[in-house]
């Protein structure tokens, strides 16, 4: 709720970002029967924040794979799972030494 009235306060892409993170969490936080993969509605809206809060992103999105683990496990979907897990890491790797070294050289040109 407080982000909804931030939101409202202070229209923004960020903020309404955020608002989606901290709704779909509080569903996920407040259902009566969770499932492993209702994670998954939490992570959607998550990596939109991943310009913005990159290692804070890449934890939660590793620690939402972790605990789909004994569902893929059950499946036997591993595999393809640390394939797809795997090639996440390797992109958001390569967005976090882009972002710093935008980041640095705008710090030296200002």
């Amino acid at each position: 709720l407080p982000s909804c009235v931030h939101l409202i306060r202070r229209p923004s892409i960020h903020n309404f970002i955020l608002a989606l993170v901290n709704s779909s969490l509080a569903f996920f936080l407040f259902s009566f029967h969770v499932h492993e993969k209702s994670i998954l509605l939490a992570v959607l809206p998550a990596t939109f924040l991943l310009p913005y809060y990159p290692y804070v992103m890449n934890w939660f999105v590793t620690v939402a794979a972790f605990s789909l683990f004994p569902l893929l496990q059950r499946e036997g979907n591993i595999i393809p799972a640390l394939a797809v897990t795997t090639m996440f890491y390797h992109i958001s790797n390569e967005a976090l030494i882009e972002t710093r070294i935008i980041s640095q050289h705008m710090k030296y040109t200002h």
